[in-house]
């Protein structure tokens, strides 16, 4: 009994968090417009922006590959699958560029909770 309250309190804070999420991001982006967006990105030179998109897809591997070392030397055996989206929810949650979000501030310790909850 107390499992299945566990659970469904599990995924209603869930669902409440991507309704929380849903509504900031359209504050967030309510004054910009797709065409901006487009025509800020057309302007850049081609190089800078594979390089850029280069840069971040490293970026992905180099935090996948320190929480595997990290799991292999803690010997904890975790699904290839598991690890990467682990690494990737931390890093798309704490590591980006400082904002309005209190977890940029303490990202060293939000993105290692983020791992290990997950």
């Amino acid at each position: 009994m107390m499992q299945k309250t566990v659970n469904r309190l599990t995924i209603a804070v869930a669902v409440a968090m991507f309704f929380a999420a849903i509504f900031v991001l359209y504050r967030e982006l309510e004054n910009t417009r797709l065409i901006d967006v487009v025509g800020s990105l057309e302007a850049l030179p081609k190089t800078r922006v594979i390089f850029a998109v280069a840069l971040t897809a490293a970026s992905y591997l180099l935090l996948t590959g320190y929480d595997f070392l990290a799991l292999s030397y803690a010997d904890h055996k975790l699904r290839s699958r598991e690890t990467l989206f682990a690494s990737f929810i931390s890093f798309t949650c704490c590591f980006r560029r400082k904002s309005r979000s209190a977890s940029t501030n303490f990202s060293v310790f939000t993105s290692s909770l983020r791992r290990f909850l997950c």
